[in-house]
């Protein structure tokens, strides 16, 4: 079996769906899948990082067009029909970029079926930011691609409430996101850590990972921080992860506003070992977002043992059913009250934390959830070729 995975970007700050193709085609590869991974590189998509795949990866660089249509590239276009003609399934990961749009136009040529994982790209929150030209893609070019993939591939159960409530009927298989377990596990430690941020001895440390942007919700992060700081001034809180077009300085300025910016560290983009470290030197790992599918950061704390506290819009109710950590609303109280009880009863925080770790070994792991995708392309397969007789 041989799978064109089809990505705007690899790169390490692209975010949740960056590790998903790594983590998904490794396990694939183990399993003797052939998988082939094209993406771009350059202007908003930014570099690939860490190639050390065994995928065969192909990466084409951007042009100008690609300031309006994210991941234009000629060359990728050039190269895609050849490249879908030699596979058996297309999968398309995220919407409304360049290369999805190409590789729906080669799969149609060249009568390959192929999927679309849609990563939360069809989400309330997704479909309101900017949300005229989102409008104006979608009557122009988005609703075919949909509308004739062989299968959708939803994370959560409401993704795929957000689908049909768009009035998109295509058959749409649930597979969660998994995590690559262990990998740098026994090789740092927490004092690692600490040792590259030394204000941070002694404290109690809640952890951000992830890129901060307006969908995050860093912003109401900040703003239930100033009672946390107040009720527990020894907690720091450490955000981990790239910035985007500049939003940093407005959460800086949120925490300065509140006096708080002293018990806040900036970490920046940190390498998988890094990360690791962090999460050893942390109590908590706090997911604010308005928008997510079962974040990968979510998962990464949950290996680590540390119970999470996550948004509803992180849509992953699983943790506060299963008892790996708690799940609250939106808004500054709940998120300060969610994450205080956990700072104020160790005894529970560290029982979910045990619940979580457990999960991620049971059930969240790319060895067990790769053999769900296996299934779906298998079915593809056999679907096109009855549909072809």
């Amino acid at each position: 079996m041989k799978i064109l995975h089809i990505a705007p970007s690899l790169s390490n700050a692209w975010g949740g769906p960056t590790r998903v193709i790594k983590g998904l085609t490794e396990s694939l590869n183990k399993k003797g899948v052939t998988n082939t991974i094209l993406t771009t590189s350059g202007y908003r998509v930014g570099d690939v990082q860490d190639n050390n795949l065994q995928s065969h990866i192909r990466v084409f660089p951007t042009q100008s067009l690609s300031t309006l249509w994210t991941g234009y590239s000629k060359e990728l276009k050039k190269s895609m029909p050849e490249e879908v003609r030699s596979h058996d399934v297309v999968h398309i990961h995220e919407l409304w970029h360049f290369p999805h749009f190409a590789a729906y136009l080669s799969s149609r040529h060249e009568n390959k079926p192929y999927c679309i994982s849609i990563h939360g790209h069809l989400s309330p929150w997704a479909l309101n930011h900017k949300k005229l030209r989102k409008q104006m893609y979608m009557n122009l070019f988005q609703s075919k691609t949909i509308e004739r993939a062989s299968a959708l591939h939803a994370v959560t159960q409401e993704e795929i409430n957000n689908i049909q409530d768009l009035g998109i009927t295509n058959e749409t298989r649930l597979i969660p996101n998994g995590l690559s377990t262990g990998k740098y596990y026994d090789s740092v430690s927490g004092s690692d850590f600490i040792n590259s941020y030394p204000n941070l001895a002694g404290k109690t440390i809640l952890l951000f990972l992830g890129r901060i942007h307006p969908v995050k919700g860093l912003d109401l992060l900040s703003e239930a921080f100033k009672e946390i700081v107040r009720k527990n001034p020894n907690v720091h809180l450490v955000i981990a992860g790239p910035d985007e077009n500049g939003y940093k300085q407005h959460i800086i300025d949120i925490l300065h506003r509140n006096g708080i910016s002293k018990n806040c560290t900036f970490t920046g983009m940190l390498s998988d070992m890094e990360k690791t470290a962090a999460l050893k030197a942390s109590t908590v790992l706090v997911l604010p977002s308005y928008s997510e599918v079962m974040g990968i950061s979510t998962l990464e704390g949950m290996e680590a043992g540390l119970p999470v506290v996550i948004t509803e819009g992180c849509q992953f109710p699983e943790i506060e059913r299963d008892g790996a950590g708690v799940v609250v609303s939106h808004n500054a109280t709940d998120l300060s009250n969610g994450i205080l009880y956990l700072l104020d009863n160790p005894n529970i925080a560290h029982q979910m934390g045990k619940i979580g770790k457990q999960l991620i070994s049971d059930k969240y792991n790319w060895d067990n959830i790769s053999e769900q995708y296996i299934q779906l392309y298998t079915d593809i397969i056999s679907k096109h070729y009855e549909s072809n007789d």
